[in-house]
């Protein structure tokens, strides 16, 4: 497989390369983007770019792509997909596997990769909780903490916010922590 080489024009500017790749081909469903490069820095960058303030209603809207860039902006993996929403891609180096998040319809699942990149398993937050999209961790004994938001109503009547006395029936939104074993039961919350 021949591989075609694109002209590049980079300029050095302390220790750093910046890069506008206009001819380098980029799949439909990334956005195109700019890289800047760190002479220091080796290895992979980890991404799910998505615009700010273009819902998917929007015909604008791209679906985010957790990608991997290498260490000079070419795209080495991208996840294709139609959700609404993926996001949030790390490597768990004390467990060899990646994650990212998807969210679609309003309902979040985590995914977990191996090293080849393949889904190994999903797990979603439970116990009338939203998925809070923002965290996921995998612990030494392998159990899953993910973070979740519940909202509940409470009489707060006897107290004042910012000015103003809170009712008998407030909305009050709590951040919630579950974890899970890797059966997928609920071991704390």
């Amino acid at each position: 497989m021949r591989r075609k080489i694109f002209p590049l024009f980079i300029s050095l500017l302390h220790l750093s390369i910046y890069g506008q790749y206009n001819n380098r081909p980029v799949p439909p469903e990334i956005f195109t983007y700019q890289f800047t490069s760190y002479a220091s820095v080796q290895g992979y960058y980890f991404t799910s770019p998505f615009k700010i303030g273009v819902p998917p209603s929007n015909p604008n809207f791209k679906s985010p792509c957790p990608t991997i860039l290498d260490s000079v902006g070419y795209i080495v993996w991208y996840l294709q997909n139609g959700a609404a929403g993926n996001s949030d891609l790390k490597f768990h180096s004390n467990h060899s596997k990646f994650s990212f998040y998807r969210n679609n319809g309003g309902v979040t699942t985590y995914f977990i990769l191996d090293m080849n990149l393949n889904i190994i398993d999903s797990i979603s937050n439970t116990n009338g909780t939203e998925s809070d999209a923002h965290e996921f961790q995998i612990l030494p004994n392998e159990n899953y903490i993910l973070g979740a938001i519940r909202d509940s109503v409470m009489d707060l009547s006897a107290y004042t916010f910012n000015g103003n006395m809170a009712g008998i029936n407030t909305i009050v939104e709590a951040y919630v922590v579950q974890e899970f074993d890797s059966g997928h039961n609920l071991v704390f919350e």
